[in-house]
């Protein structure tokens, strides 16, 4: 009796961390808040739209349980080094971006902005990528009014030389500032 209950447990176990296995790290959203946009990199499908990102970014190097790519983004050269414009028509609210994120060099960023239809920035929400070893960063909340676009850009180095590796990027609408931690 006692070895049928053992692998019966076993089996629950097995189950449970294949599970696990499977999700992914990011915290999950609040309640009534919107994913907006969201990208783990993992084929050359996911950069399409992606300005400055070709198939030879997506890089065999990702957080644990983040799937089996990352994207890396290299500096030296132009700013920005990779600009996605979320077409998706986006109500006014307060928004942020997370991902995972390792550095390789001399630093970079993840943000997102807006311009308005006189092409002006009204504001912006930065993630500094700091750390040399895989780690999960949430940026500040930015108001979005009617009638603007929303972009993200990643850059790393500047002109000079720089790396990083971005993984499980997200940029979410939340239902109320208030509801930001």
């Amino acid at each position: 009796m006692l070895e049928g209950n053992l692998d019966r447990i076993l089996i629950i176990l097995l189950v449970v961390l294949c599970y696990s296995c499977e999700r992914s790290l990011l915290p999950p959203i609040e309640e009534n808040s919107k994913i907006i946009y969201k990208n783990s990199f993992e084929n050359i499908s996911d950069i399409n739209n992606w300005a400055g990102i070709t198939e030879f970014d997506i890089f065999n190097s990702t957080c644990k349980n983040c799937g089996s790519h990352s994207i890396r983004i290299g500096g030296g050269c132009v700013l920005p080094h990779a600009l996605y414009a979320i077409k998706e028509t986006c109500s006014a609210g307060y928004y942020y971006v997370d991902c995972w994120n390792k550095l390789i060099l001399n630093g970079g960023e993840v943000r997102i902005y807006l311009k308005d239809k006189n092409n002006y920035y009204p504001g912006e929400v930065s993630i500094p990528i700091t750390d040399t070893t895989w780690n999960y960063k949430k940026s500040d909340l930015l108001y979005m009014p009617e009638n603007s676009t929303l972009y993200i850009e990643m850059n790393s180095g500047g002109i000079i030389a720089g790396g990083m590796l971005i993984d499980e990027l997200r940029v979410v609408k939340v239902k109320s500032e208030s509801l930001y931690d």
